[in-house]
């Protein structure tokens, strides 16, 4: 986490960065990720 907190920083700053909630149903997830991919 210390690694990689830095790199999440400075994309959040870049406004590049998008969250996605993985709590949900892998099938949940994997949508959501697939339409952050294709926007």
């Amino acid at each position: 986490y210390d690694n990689t907190e830095p790199v999440v920083d400075h994309f959040r700053d870049e406004g590049v960065l998008v969250e996605v909630d993985g709590e949900a149903a892998p099938d949940e997830v994997f949508d959501r990720i697939r339409d952050v991919v294709e926007a």
